[in-house]
């Protein structure tokens, strides 16, 4: 007996649009899949995401704060890693958290 499930079919497709570069392969990718996309082109486009999300809110807060530090891991630009720190923390402070920054250390 074989079957499959919708959700696995499209983390295969997901894998196989990063893998290949293709053109969105599904209509209505989620934002976590388009934000894991933006890897393949050195993370262009992140920021984009983050903000679409801060409206959204479709990304945990800690999958965000993960993949801000696979930018400053990842990524030789450093204003890009700040623009994305910068939208987590406009995030936070939408959702009513204290404003806390670490640019000083970061």
């Amino acid at each position: 007996f074989f079957s499959f499930s919708h959700k696995k079919v499209r983390s295969y497709l997901v894998g196989l649009q990063f893998l290949t570069g293709a053109a969105d392969i599904l209509e209505h990718t989620s934002l976590a899949s388009k934000l894991e996309l933006t890897k393949a082109s050195n993370y262009d486009g992140c920021v984009e995401i983050l903000l679409k999300d801060n409206y959204m809110r479709e990304l945990s807060l800690c999958h965000r704060k993960t993949f801000v530090r696979e930018v400053h891991e990842a990524c030789h630009d450093r204003g890009l890693h700040k623009q994305a720190y910068l939208c987590n923390i406009m995030l936070e402070v939408i959702m009513g958290g204290e404003l806390v920054s670490c640019f000083g250390i970061c």
